[in-house]
């Protein structure tokens, strides 16, 4: 199952209020992810819709702003792959047993030459 969690970054997104009102995130797909504040939970695979929003309000000039039109971002979650495999080693007899049979072929190689 795809399960994580990141950070929407305010400062690195595009979203600048003019208006001095905060820009609120959502999840429209609460079955593949959540958003608390700035962060996003990953909860299954499938197409999580974010959402953000900006309510109407008045800045510190006396300026009123209509609330800003909803804005969302599809990102799609798929299932992990799979787990890190481990890659076969030799033992100690292994290695041996490969040392000896190099030793054999250098020997039959040498008597050939002879």
């Amino acid at each position: 199952m795809a399960n994580g969690t990141f950070a929407i970054n305010p400062a690195a997104s595009s979203a600048t209020p003019n208006s001095g009102q905060p820009i609120t995130y959502s999840s429209l797909t609460t079955g593949v992810c959540t958003v608390s504040g700035t962060t996003v939970t990953m909860l299954a695979a499938g197409t999580c819709t974010l959402a953000a929003d900006q309510a109407a309000g008045t800045d510190t000039n006396g300026d009123s702003y209509m609330a800003a039109a909803q804005v969302t971002q599809n990102v799609t979650i798929t299932n992990n792959p799979g787990g890190v495999a481990a890659v076969p080693t030799l033992g100690e007899w292994g290695l041996m047993l490969l040392g000896l049979l190099a030793a054999a072929l250098g020997v039959r190689g040498l008597r050939r030459q002879a």
